[in-house]
């Protein structure tokens, strides 16, 4: 959270830099508000908590499952509505610019635009959470990108009005077809893997800043890094410095983490221009990186092998802290690059 609270500070000061060197007649600003309209309208999913072996055991209470599904409609409107209409409000600026006007009643209804395009997203989770005919008209393409893309051009390119009235359109047509298939067989299968998919993708999200144990790891190779393991001699004194550095080089769950922490460190500096709010994140980073590194010293507890070493563990413990300092030393090093 105080990694996200920077992170939002940090772009939040950036974006307000920009806007004042933005003047109408810049091409790209409306196709930048298209995409970027697009990219937020993907954010959030339906959620259900629907699991595996909840199917064995709600099969015979399927047609009751219906205002279950209601009440998780319910909630996931809930959840992203609010996070839609920010995300409209914080591209206001953008849009006024793209219309050099501040025309309020046009904007609000490009928001409602943006906000009934991810209802429409939604509705159309719950529909295919029952066996439904395929139709072109309403695929997962086309309520996803397509309808979005040619909705949100018109918002911003032609009538936020007429975007508004189709947009209702559509979230009437789905509407429709909610109540003509909610008596048909639920998709048990699409239900579990898109509830599993989603819940993948937060565990992802949060995996970029701290561990998260639901998320399986392997270990590779990756030959193309075996130069830095010529960093610490192969004598007795650097047994265990040897042994964590080839540890975090080839395990996925903290290589990746110690990457992603510092590239989007390195990205965040890069984009701010402030000396001081720089330290502060530079600082935060290499704090986190290092909390983050401290559950590896037990890494190895599970072998036996490693219990019959003859090396005291105040040696271990210093071949940990040469094997965090290095790693500390490059994100540094890049960090005073930015």
């Amino acid at each position: 959270m105080i990694a996200l609270m920077f992170f939002v500070g940090g772009l939040a000061l950036e974006y307000s830099q920009i806007l004042k060197h933005l003047n109408y007649g810049m091409w790209w600003i409306k196709p930048l508000v298209v995409i970027l309209g697009l990219l937020i309208v993907q954010v959030s999913h339906f959620t259900t908590l629907v699991q595996k072996p909840d199917y064995v055991f709600l099969l015979p209470r399927e047609k009751d499952f219906y205002s279950y599904l209601k009440s998780a409609y319910n909630y996931s409107l809930l959840m992203a509505i609010p996070v839609q209409i920010a995300c409209g409000i914080v591209l206001v600026p953008l849009i006024n610019i793209s219309r050099n006007s501040y025309d309020i009643i046009g904007i609000l209804a490009y928001l409602i635009t943006f906000t009934m395009l991810k209802v429409s997203m939604i509705s159309f989770d719950l529909l295919t959470s029952y066996h439904i005919p395929k139709n072109y008209l309403y695929n997962k393409f086309n309520i996803r990108v397509a309808y979005p893309t040619v909705l949100l051009i018109i918002a911003v390119f032609l009538n936020s009005y007429l975007a508004v009235g189709l947009v209702i359109v559509l979230n009437l047509f789905i509407y429709h077809l909610i109540i003509k298939s909610k008596h048909n067989p639920l998709n048990w299968n699409k239900i579990i893997n898109s509830e599993n998919s989603r819940m993948l993708n937060v565990y992802k999200f949060f995996n970029m800043f701290t561990d998260v144990p639901q998320l399986t790891t392997s270990v590779k190779r990756r030959s193309y890094l075996s130069f830095l393991m010529g960093i610490f001699k192969t004598n007795h004194d650097n047994t265990f410095s040897y042994l964590y550095i080839r540890g975090l080089l080839r395990n996925n769950e903290f290589s990746g983490l110690y990457i992603r922490l510092s590239l989007i460190g390195i990205i965040l500096l890069a984009f701010i221009d402030n000396k001081i709010l720089s330290v502060v994140i530079s600082l935060l980073f290499i704090y986190l990186i290092i909390f983050q590194l401290i559950p590896f010293y037990k890494h190895f507890e599970g072998n036996a092998f490693v219990h019959i070493y003859p090396i005291s563990e105040k040696d271990k413990v210093l071949g940990f802290k040469k094997s965090a300092q290095l790693l500390i030393m490059y994100s540094f090093s890049s960090f005073l690059y930015c």
